[in-house]
C-alpha cells in the first residue's frame, strides 16, 4: 500500500473515491495483516485496485481482501491484507 503523509511530496491521484497522494511506492513482496480486535466481525471484499496518473499513465496495480470489522469499542475498522502488487519501473 502506497505510504501516505500530511505533506506529501508527489502529485495528487483519485482512487476510487479516495484522493491520494503518492510518497513512494509499496514494496511489491511486502504483506502485512492488522487485527484491531481480539474478537473482530465484519465483512470481507477482494479489492482490485488500479492507480493511474494526471496523464492516464498507470502507476500502480494491486489486489487485496479487504476487511471491515467491528471492534469491542463498537467502531468500523478496516483491515488491508496485501495479497499481491505490480508496480511498472517508472512509478518509482
Amino acid at each position: 500500500m502506497a505510504e501516505l503523509s500530511p505533506r506529501p511530496a508527489g502529485p495528487s491521484y483519485v482512487l476510487g473515491r479516495t484522493a491520494v497522494r503518492l510518497v513512494r511506492p509499496p514494496s511489491a513482496s511486502g504483506t502485512w495483516c492488522a487485527a484491531p480486535s481480539p474478537r473482530p466481525r465484519g465483512r470481507k471484499a477482494l479489492v482490485h485496485s488500479i492507480l493511474y496518473g494526471p496523464d492516464g499513465i498507470e502507476l500502480a496495480r494491486a489486489r487485496a481482501t479487504w476487511i471491515a470489522v467491528r471492534g469491542w469499542d463498537g467502531w468500523h475498522r478496516g483491515i488491508t491484507v496485501e495479497e499481491s502488487g505490480e508496480f511498472p519501473p517508472d512509478a518509482t
